[in-house]
């Protein structure tokens, strides 16, 4: 017969009170329930994030490509049905990308020489 480690509790249930509570040192502290994270609430945008990553991938595979662009990223998105992501994120990396082409061109601008005499009058 195989041993219940956990006594009926979930691993999350195990750790939070641990990660939560550490920085108490009395062990009869209890934690109210409300600020338990439920199992799936924890594990499911990691899992639909593994989701997506890995079919950005299979579409960069199949295109004898090796780096995951942004463009990739949101074709995975739209073909896992992640479509009500793809405007706020298409309008952030707009934006980013438009910061970024303003801090390369302020990058680019030729630097003023200016002349310093170090001689003395």
């Amino acid at each position: 017969m195989p041993i219940d480690l956990y006594k009926g509790n979930t691993i999350t249930d195990l750790v939070t009170p641990l990660v939560i509570g550490s920085g108490r040192n009395d062990p009869n502290h209890r934690i109210p329930r409300q600020t338990y994270m439920r199992e799936q609430d924890q594990y499911v945008p990691i899992a639909n994030v593994i989701r997506i990553m890995l079919e950005a991938n299979e579409r960069c595979h199949q295109e004898h490509r090796k780096t995951i662009t942004p463009e990739d990223v949101l074709y995975a998105m739209e073909r896992l049905g992640f479509e009500n992501y793809l405007e706020p994120l298409i309008f952030f990396m707009n934006k980013h990308q438009a910061q970024e082409m303003e801090r390369n061109s302020r990058r680019a601008e030729p630097f003023t020489r200016r002349t310093i005499n170090f001689v003395q009058s």
